[in-house]
């Protein structure tokens, strides 16, 4: 047996012999790929009396080395997928009926993340993976003892088991079931979910971790031993019930659960299903446009198809009932005969004798008899055709079909022509507004001069030039880019002039987009100055010169491009995208001139996409890939052999005129299925499960670059036939903003369809690396050119001295690094870096919406680095159309506060990537998708998969049969009530300001502030969470865009642990305040200056009205008992560290686990109570004391609360008309603890009068004003969240309940008031999925109603006049 030698671990042979233990028992050690086994771990279990062999899975199936070991320990497993083999299995189910042990860690024992088949599902399975990764013990059992005190075994998560009919739980991590046992067959089998050992490395375990495993160990090898007939009859009839289990699966599997795809009854009835479905579906969606007679056709023809999938769906039930029943009194001998793995002769000989077959189908199949999934694969082979005629013959199955295509084919022309007449009407309505939204063009409001020229941009009224020529001088950028764009789609040839004289001005954003506006009008007059700008210092003006060169067809731009596209003195990015460009442009323009040169490089270029497994990419018009010279040449060629483009400029479909498509993506509620390619050879059958779903669209992230390219037009056209909307991968550049010459491809070749509508990128913000002279020329733009002396710098060497990225000094992320930059130099180069990406993806999205009428830019960031440099995360949604989140739970209170954070306070929607593959419960899955309807309004699941209805052919541990009709229940009712659910303003008046410079210039690497390796997403996460749990209506907005506009909308501001504030927000808080607003703040906040360094002095203490006296809590380390997880660490549990250290600031606290050394109180004063409405004198908060907070000294301000020693926990002050807050603790919503974990835990219970404190603090900012919420929610439980949004223009707002609670089958007795705003009377009030009116009373300011009992989500529309 392979001895420690095999696991890497090299023990000194003098140490060994020193020190040898002595052994009573044996464990044998599974060591894969995926173990995870220490020296540690080895170490342990010697010393605790083990004889330690290291087994291959191949030793286990074998048997023979495992004759003498006790007990079998599996650990790790993490994407070990299909552990282990059939033989293995079997062997290990012998085992344990030999009277021995199996401890199964982690996800070995069943099927999460791995696709294993269980081997005791009547003890348990690894059923689902979240995180949290403290345990408790649970009951009395001997196992349970052992769990002496909560602990952490090791890594951050754990599995949580499905617990079987003879299994006991003995451990739990919150509610999740972590630790099984349970006697079987004569032996033992215990699952442990959680990666014990594995944090050991070359030390002895420790503690309750080692206590626990030797344990375990030992439990499992007491079994009592049977004699030989005991353990042979144990051993048989465990084979026989194993036997059958595999069989019953390899049949009837359609459940989360082992494989990676559905048993064969399943897969049979899924495949017929979707030939009737798909049709039936579609004639649903045809019948909308229809009357009278084909009407009548069109529900007989659906009519039948669904009769005919409701007999298919009996016949197949009955079957699965009868082939479980028929397997259960099957015998050893029976199950063997068509098992390949245990008859492999037998199968063979009835392969290839299989009547319906073809002889290629036979070798094909015989040749894979030997895999480990060949017992489903063979049963379908040798009964599928039996199986098919059984549950719908073939026949019958053609005459269905064929005549819902004809019926399909017989009435499209009539849908068509009813959809034409839908969008006359609108184009007149349209023609009827121009007047209006001309004059709109000449208001004093900026904002109403924008919405005017967009909107006569998308209606294209001839009538409208003049107007928009005259907005290509307005005061307002935004203004003259919308007049830009109207002119270019419109193709308004009286710009022209105004346009060229446009190309000469120092307004660079203009230059931009009016070198391609003159190209899409496609107005020869343009050529010559745009001759000019070919090789314009500016990147993007050149580029767009370049493609505008190419729409006009202008041949005498041909020996410039020639030379553009074959330099190859020049390196680099730019470089290479202008000679892209080029070549592009030489294709468009036709003239055959140019064919030599790019027929050269097409030759020998070389640089084709590839990808593994495929080779060369056939699909170029759906990878993230740059597509490469030789790729654009062989474009360019093609197209000048027929002639280059058709005509001049370029003209705008119809169809992108129709308000549903030029707002598709930012104007309406959007659900998305995501990446469908997967399980079907035909996708396009889904999309009519999609419509019928509730969903509108289909976000094919990641691209499908090895399909056919026309198949994959097909079903964008599909897409389209269906109104579902179509997003794709963001050609080459990616993260950094649009290849320009990719997006062109992508849009030419989809040009005509409707679907097509935006590209998308996501993960994580790209990085950034900045030539040394543009730093320079950034900061001298910002402070003049004596920045060195107001940076404290010494010379300007120090910036030009070297480049800037944001990897670490040595050119490449090194997690070692201490001090990447430091000092001014590093605020600042994040801060430019954050302004050069922007004005990238800005460039990228004008110049894809100016080419596109209406195309959408999109981008989903990992909640693993949500912010990267100051300012772009605040910033984002300015520049790309629908950013958003992405992360790996589907539901949660951190996902509503994630999307949030990408609203900023502004009426959009957020792109929203959620994960369902570790979702808990379906109570948790139909929560998520209610969520998207008062948050994000932009969901994409992250594979169909993980919802659809039928099981799931991409990992069957991922999907869940309850999805699809609850994924029905929310997006169907989404439909029902889309026009109050199209991207409303915020009516909320309170908001949570977070600040990206208070914490990113404080990490040395500036890896990431984000997911459980940060705790800054922890902590106002946790804030946002308070404040909901309190009823009180909460945007999320930022530090870096707030304007005294935008504070106008808040009567109260939250803005905790914010430790920069620069002289200009301080300016405009001080305002803001001055004028009636409150401000509540906590520890440290404004206590450093612009570039991370602590001051003496608080910014804004002249608002707090104390002085800062310095930081205190709890220093004793001993006084302690406060965790946080430590990056990079397996050991997840390390003591905090008291201090203003801010590699501290990052920290995540351990909250599973309330502290008790590490409590503190504070209370509050008496006489209070009209600051603090709600708070009784005497309420004393706890706070986690070795976090710290501020000791400070009062000046103007009235202590509103004290610690124990008397210094000040809560203070406020006056300021001209209105309050400041300052909550001296540094993390007071850290003051709770957590439980639910998925991802993240969606329960926070905060400690005693922490939240109460908080809503006491708003309420008393609001009286204070003579103010009040917009919507006050009494008489349900905290875990009931209420939003308010607006749709100001149509007098209404929409109030959205829902309930988080998981185990709530429905909330009674919500009791509601309404506060319209000033001067408006509450008229109506109804609830929009029913129309059921709701009856209100007059109060104070507002209406009072008493709301009708709800399960999971509702929605109050409230109408004013």
């Amino acid at each position: 047996m392979k001895r420690m030698k095999a696991i890497g671990v090299a023990l000194a042979v003098g140490a060994v012999a020193a020190a040898q233990p002595c052994f009573g028992r044996t464990v044998g050690i599974l060591k894969d790929a995926r173990s995870g086994i220490t020296e540690g771990m080895i170490k342990t279990l010697e010393a605790g009396g083990w004889k330690t062999e290291i087994l291959s899975i191949q030793d286990i199936a074998g048997e023979e080395k495992t004759r003498d070991v006790d007990v079998i320990f599996l650990p790790g497993g993490f994407n070990a997928y299909n552990f282990a083999e059939f033989k293995a299995r079997r062997a290990m189910v012998r085992f344990v009926a030999g009277g021995k042990g199996i401890l199964a860690g982690a996800v070995r024992g069943g099927y999460v993340r791995t696709s294993n088949r269980p081997l005791f599902p009547q003890i348990g399975a690894a059923h689902n993976r979240v995180n949290g990764p403290y345990i408790l013990a649970q009951g009395d059992s001997e196992l349970a003892r052992a769990i002496d005190q909560p602990f952490c075994p090791g890594g951050w998560d754990h599995v949580v088991i499905k617990v079987g009919s003879q299994g006991k739980v003995f451990a739990v991590s919150g509610s999740d079931p972590v630790g099984v046992c349970g006697e079987v067959h004569g032996g033992r089998y215990l699952l442990f979910g959680a990666f014990i050992g594995g944090d050991t490395k070359t030390n002895l375990m420790t503690g309750t971790s080692r206590v626990v495993l030797i344990k375990m160990l030992d439990w499992l090898a007491s079994a009592p031993k049977p004699g030989d007939a005991g353990r042979a009859g144990n051993q048989a009839q465990a084979d026989l019930e194993f036997l059958r289990r595999e069989a019953t699966w390899d049949w009837t599997v359609n459940e989360r659960g082992p494989d990676r795809s559905p048993g064969v009854l399943p897969a049979i009835r899924n495949r017929l299903a979707l030939a009737l479905q798909t049709r039936q579906y579609t004639l649903q969606y045809m019948g909308r446009f229809l009357s009278g007679k084909q009407a009548d056709q069109c529900r007989a023809a659906e009519n039948e198809l669904k009769d005919a999938a409701s007999d298919l769906d009996r016949k197949y039930q009955k079957a699965m009932s009868e082939k479980k029943s028929a397997i259960g009194r099957m015998s050893a001998k029976d199950l063997a005969l068509e098992n390949p793995l245990l008859n492999r002769s037998n199968v063979l000989a009835l392969v290839m004798s299989a009547p319906g077959r073809t002889d290629a189908e036979k070798k094909a199949m015989a040749a894979g008899i030997g895999a480990d999934g060949a017992p489903k694969a063979v049963a379908e082979f040798l009964n599928g055709n039996a199986i098919r005629e059984q549950f719908i013959p073939g026949a019958r199955l053609k005459e269905l079909t064929d005549n819902g295509d004809k019926v399909i084919a017989a009435l499209r022309p009539a849908v068509k022509a009813a959809k034409a007449a839908l969008l006359a009407e609108e184009r007149k309505r349209d023609a009827e507004a121009v007047p209006g939204l001309i004059r709109r063009c000449a208001s004093a409001d900026a904002a109403a001069r924008r919405e005017a020229a967009r909107e006569l941009g998308r209606i294209g009224s001839a009538q409208s030039e003049p107007a928009l020529v005259k907005l290509l001088n307005d005061s307002d950028a935004e203004v003259r880019v919308n007049a830009v764009l109207a002119l270019g789609w419109m193709q308004g040839r009286s710009a022209v002039p105004a346009l060229i004289e446009a190309l000469g001005k120092s307004d660079l954003e203009m230059r931009r987009r009016a070198a391609q506006a003159l190209g899409q009008i496609g107005d020869e007059r343009a050529i010559k100055p745009l001759l000019g700008l070919i090789s314009d210092k500016d990147h993007a003006t050149a580029m767009n010169a370049i493609f505008s060169l190419g729409w006009l067809k202008a041949k005498a731009a041909v020996p410039d491009l020639l030379r553009i596209a074959t330099a190859t003195d020049k390196k680099g990015d730019e470089a290479g995208m202008t000679r892209q460009a080029a070549i592009r442009a030489l294709g468009h323009i036709g003239d055959p001139a140019a064919l030599p040169a790019l027929e050269d490089l097409a030759k020998n270029a070389n640089d084709a996409p590839t990808a593994k497994r495929i080779g060369r990419i056939p699909n170029i018009y759906s990878t993230k890939l740059m597509l490469g010279l030789g790729v654009y040449s062989d474009l360019a060629i093609a197209e000048i052999r027929a002639g280059g483009r058709a005509g001049l400029g370029v003209r705008q479909p119809e169809f992108l005129a129709a308000r549903d498509k030029f707002y598709s993506f930012s104007g309406h509620f959007n659900a998305l299925a995501g990446r469908p390619f997967t399980g079907t050879s035909d996708p396009a059958l889904l999309w009519p499960y999609l419509w019928e779903a509730g969903m509108t669209g289909i976000h094919q992230a990641w691209g499908s670059a090895d399909v056919d390219p026309e198949k994959y037009h097909e079903a964008i056209r599909a897409a389209g036939e269906l109104d579902l909307r179509w997003i794709d991968v963001m050609p080459g550049c990616g993260g950094h903003g649009a290849d320009k010459s990719g997006a062109e491809v992508v849009m030419q070749k989809f040009w005509n369809e409707p679907a097509f509508q935006g590209f998308w990128y996501e993960e994580t913000y790209p990085e950034s690396s900045i030539p040394a002279p543009e730093f320079d020329a950034w900061l001298r733009k910002k402070y003049g050119a004596d920045y060195s002396k107001k940076l404290g710098l010494t010379s300007d060497a120090a910036v030009l001295g070297r480049d800037w990225n944001s990897w670490s000094d040595s050119g490449g992320y090194n997690a070692n690094a201490t001090n990447q930059y430091s000092g001014p130099l590093k605020s600042e180069f994040l801060e430019c870096a954050a302004d050069r990406q922007l004005g990238l993806w800005k460039e990228s999205r004008d110049w894809m919406r100016g080419l596109r009428k209406g195309f959408a830019f999109t981008y989903s960031v990992s909640d693993a680095q949500p912010l990267k440099f100051i300012g772009l995360t605040a910033k984002a949604g300015d520049v790309i159309d629908v950013n958003g989140p992405e992360t790996y739970q589907s539901f949660g209170r951190f996902n509503s506060f994630f999307m949030e954070i990408h609203k900023n306070g502004e009426p959009r929607p957020v792109m929203c990537e959620f994960y369902n593959w570790y979702s808990p419960s379906p109570a948790r899955d139909i929560r998520g998708f209610a969520q998207h309807l008062m948050h994000g309004e932009c969901y994409y699941n992250f594979h169909l998969d993980h919802i659809f209805e039928h099981a799931s052919y991409y990992n069957l541990w991922s999907w869940e049969e309850t999805r699809w009709n609850d994924a029905k229940k929310i997006f169907g009712k989404a439909r029902g009530i889309r026009e109050y659910l199209a991207v409303p303003e915020s009516a909320a008046n309170v908001g949570l300001v977070l600040s990206e410079r208070s914490i990113l210039p404080f990490d040395p690497v500036n890896f990431s502030v984000g997911g459980l390796r940060q705790g800054w997403m922890q902590y106002q996460s946790a804030l946002w969470t308070a404040l909901n749990q309190a009823w009180i209506p909460t945007d999320i907005i930022w530090a870096e865009t707030l304007s005294p506009d935008k504070l106008k909308r808040y009567r109260v501001l939250v803005m905790s642990a914010a430790r920069i504030v620069t002289g200009e927000q301080a300016k405009m808080l001080r305002d803001w305040v001055a004028d009636g607003g409150t401000l509540i703040a906590s520890g440290t906040t404004s206590l450093y200056d612009d570039w991370a360094r602590e001051q003496k002095e608080y910014r804004l203490a002249d608002l707090f009205g104390v002085s800062y006296a310095g930081h205190a809590g709890e220093a004793d380390p001993a006084k302690c008992d406060t965790t946080y997880w430590k990056m990079g660490n397996l050991e997840p549990a390390e003591k905090v560290k008291f201090g203003l250290d801010p590699d501290t600031f990052k920290h995540y606290i351990h909250r599973d686990v309330k502290p008790v050394k590490s409590l503190g109180t504070y209370a509050v004063s008496g006489g209070k109570e009209a600051m603090l409405p709600g708070v009784a004198a005497g309420a004393a908060c706890e706070y986690d004391m070795p976090l710290g907070y501020d000791r400070v000294k009062p000046g103007s301000a009235e202590v509103l609360a004290k610690f124990a020693n008397g210094d000040p926990a809560l203070t406020v002050n006056r300021v001209g008309k209105g309050l400041c807050y300052f909550w001296t603790p540094l993390y007071p919503a850290l003051s709770h603890t957590t439980s639910e974990w998925d991802v993240y835990p969606n329960i926070l219970d905060f400690w005693p009068n922490v939240r109460e404190l908080l809503a006491g603090m708003v309420k008393g900012g609001l009286a204070n004003q003579k103010a009040a919420l917009p919507v006050e929610l009494s008489g349900v439980s905290k875990e009931v969240e209420v939003t308010v949004r607006q749709q100001a223009g149509r007098n209404r707002c929409m109030i959205h309940l829902l309930d988080y609670d998981q185990k709530s089958d429905s909330v009674k007795g919500a009791n509601l008031i309404v506060r319209p705003p000033a001067g408006k009377t509450v008229k109506r009030m109804f609830h929009p999925d029913t129309g059921a009116e709701v009856a209100f009373t007059a109060v104070e300011g507002g209406v009072a109603a008493k709301l009708r009992d709800f399960s999971i989500h509702d929605m109050v529309v409230a109408e004013w006049q």
